[in-house]
C-alpha cells in the first residue's frame, strides 16, 4: 500500500510540474512564438545542438558511475536526466533534493549520497573556474596559458583532497582511499570540462 502511494505521489508530483512548465511557457513565451522560432533555425543546428547536450548527459553520468557503488548506467542515466530537470525547474537549487531522493531509493545510505554529491560539485567548481578562465585568457590572446590552466587545475583536487584529511570522519577517508586516487581525480576532472565544454 505504501508504495502504491508513494508511486502516486511520485505521478502526481511529474504531472504537476509538467502542467506548470506548460502553463508558464504558454503565458511567458506562447506556442506560437516559439513555432516561428524553431522555423527559422537550421535542422543540423538543432541536431548538433541535441548531440552535444545529450554527450553532456553521458559524462555527468560517468562521474557518477566513478564516485558510487551503482555501477549500471541506464539506472545512473536516469538519475541524472531526473536530477537536472528537477533542477531547471525548481528554485535556488532545491532540485539537488531529488538526487538524494533516488539513491535512498537505491538503497544508497545518505552518508555515500553525501559525499559525493560534495565531491562532484567541487569539480563542477574547479571545471568551471578552468573552463570560463581559459576562455577569457583565449580572448586577450594568452593560448599557452589558457592551455596550461586546463592542464593544471587537477592539482588543486588533490590538494582539496590533502586538506580534508583535517575532518576526522571513516567514510570520508574510506571514499578518498578508493575513490580519489589521482587516476580517478584526473578523470573526473576531464569529464567535468567536457560537460561544460
Amino acid at each position: 500500500m505504501r508504495k502504491k502511494l508513494i508511486k502516486l505521489f511520485e505521478i502526481f508530483i511529474s504531472v504537476g510540474i509538467t502542467a506548470g512548465f506548460l502553463y508558464l511557457f504558454y503565458a511567458v513565451i506562447g506556442f506560437e512564438k516559439f513555432i516561428q522560432f524553431f522555423k527559422g533555425i537550421n535542422p543540423l543546428n538543432i541536431a548538433v545542438a541535441f548531440v552535444f547536450y545529450f554527450l553532456s548527459y553521458i559524462t555527468r553520468t560517468v562521474r557518477w558511475r566513478l564516485t558510487l557503488s551503482i555501477k549500471d548506467f541506464r539506472k545512473l542515466f536516469r538519475i541524472t536526466a531526473f536530477n537536472t530537470v528537477f533542477n531547471i525547474f525548481l528554485p535556488f537549487r532545491t532540485g539537488e533534493l531529488s538526487f538524494f531522493y533516488m539513491l535512498r531509493k537505491e538503497n544508497i545510505p545518505f552518508s555515500e549520497s553525501a559525499i559525493t554529491f560534495f565531491t562532484v560539485r567541487i569539480f563542477d567548481a574547479i571545471s568551471l573556474f578552468s573552463v570560463f578562465g581559459a576562455a577569457f585568457l583565449v580572448l586577450k590572446g594568452f593560448y599557452f596559458f589558457a592551455f596550461l590552466l586546463i592542464v593544471v587545475m587537477p592539482v588543486s583536487a588533490v590538494i582539496l583532497k590533502h586538506l580534508s584529511s583535517v575532518i576526522n570522519y571513516g567514510k570520508l577517508e574510506e571514499f578518498k582511499e578508493s575513490k580519489l586516487n589521482f587516476k580517478n581525480i584526473t578523470v573526473l576532472y576531464g569529464l567535468s570540462v567536457l560537460t561544460f565544454f
